[in-house]
């Protein structure tokens, strides 16, 4: 693994720390005010997870970008042994912690199954199935951006082109498209719309952004929240941090 892609790009970064570590993402999602105020900071969630520990792979991400070493809090061994297996998002969130992991300086022994299941997220990108999940295909997408892996991309924006919703969002299912995972989507797109050839004509990812980023706004309320489906359509405040 070569170091200078230990480092997660900034546009990564950024969809991890609004879908997981954004203070008003821990306010209860059935409450449609709790969007306004969530009484935690930044530094309060850091307090927590050093003192209780660390028991999900997207906190040793989040503390990492808070600039703070996960090594550091309880939970991190536990965490970098548990996330072992054959689902895809598993396997691609253990791509994403090794790389941290190797910055911070872990035991390379959580790093044996790092090429393995690079190469079987290649193989999934580059060949998609129907039986597998949007979470599926953007995990292992950001998963491999992360670590530096070049691979085939045409074969996942076929796939992004196709998933798109009439509305220009995404879900995981239904006609209608979904602000989490939409959201979720476009720094997928962002990336993928700065591989065009300068001799090209239009990178066909554009389209496909532009329409994704002009479905967010369209689904934001009147009072500046959003809702999702799941949170069984309600206003929320996870959905309002990520639009």
């Amino acid at each position: 693994m070569q170091k200078l892609y230990y480092k997660i790009t900034a546009i990564i970064l950024a969809a991890f720390i609004i879908l997981c570590f954004t203070p008003s993402c821990m306010a209860n999602p059935d409450d449609s005010n709790s969007y306004k105020s969530s009484g935690d900071t930044l530094t309060d969630i850091l307090a927590n997870y050093r003192n209780d520990g660390m028991t999900s792979w997207w906190q040793i991400v989040a503390v990492y970008n808070a600039g703070e070493n996960p090594m550091d809090y309880k939970g991190f061994d536990d965490i970098l042994g548990s996330i072992i297996g054959d689902d895809n998002t598993v396997m691609a969130s253990y791509v994403i912690v090794s790389d941290i992991a190797a910055v911070i300086g872990a035991d390379p022994g959580y790093f044996e199954k790092y090429e393995e299941y690079k190469t079987k997220l290649k193989n999934l990108l580059e060949n998609p199935l129907d039986s597998n999940t949007l979470n599926d295909y953007i995990f292992s997408y950001y998963a491999l951006k992360c670590s530096g892996m070049i691979f085939d991309e045409t074969s996942f924006l076929n796939y992004l082109s196709q998933a798109q919703k009439s509305d220009g969002g995404f879900a995981l299912s239904g006609d209608a498209g979904d602000i989490d995972i939409t959201a979720f989507v476009v720094p997928a797109l962002k990336l993928l719309s700065s591989n065009a050839d300068p001799v090209s004509s239009i990178n066909p990812a554009l389209p496909l952004m532009h329409n994704d980023v002009k479905f967010l706004p369209n689904n934001v309320g009147d009072d500046g929240a959003c809702a999702s489906v799941s949170a069984n359509a309600t206003e929320n405040s996870n959905s309002t941090a990520v639009a």
